[in-house]
């Protein structure tokens, strides 16, 4: 999107010569407040398209925090709680105690897009 002056916002900050973060990045889980869980596949395309990005703008972006690393696992029925890069896996029904489940897609193309200036 443009500004009221043509410039895009992206641009429009770069003028300010601060350092730019990009924090809470993902896509958001399907369904009413996310109850239907996280569509991997959207997640991926999303996460994957903002990391090459900001990693293509790295003399401009300071910082890429993806939101979040593990599913949060209180009621399965909270728009938060399918965000993870990595499932949850609930120790018991309604418990925020859970365990360590499979990374999802995102968490593989995120570790390559890092991995690329080692």
């Amino acid at each position: 999107r443009k500004l009221t002056n043509g410039q895009t916002l992206f641009n429009e900050l770069k003028t300010f010569n601060k350092p730019i973060m990009l924090t809470e990045v993902n896509q958001a889980p399907d369904g009413p407040n996310g109850q239907l869980g996280m569509d991997e596949q959207k997640q991926n395309t999303f996460v994957g398209q903002m990391a090459n990005w900001a990693y293509a703008n790295k003399d401009v972006i300071n910082g890429f925090i993806v939101m979040q690393l593990m599913d949060v696992t209180n009621t399965g029925r909270g728009y938060t709680d399918y965000y993870g890069l990595v499932n949850s896996i609930p120790v018991k029904t309604g418990s925020a105690n859970a365990n360590i489940g499979a990374p999802r897609p995102a968490y593989y193309t995120l570790k390559d897009i890092i991995a690329k200036d080692k």
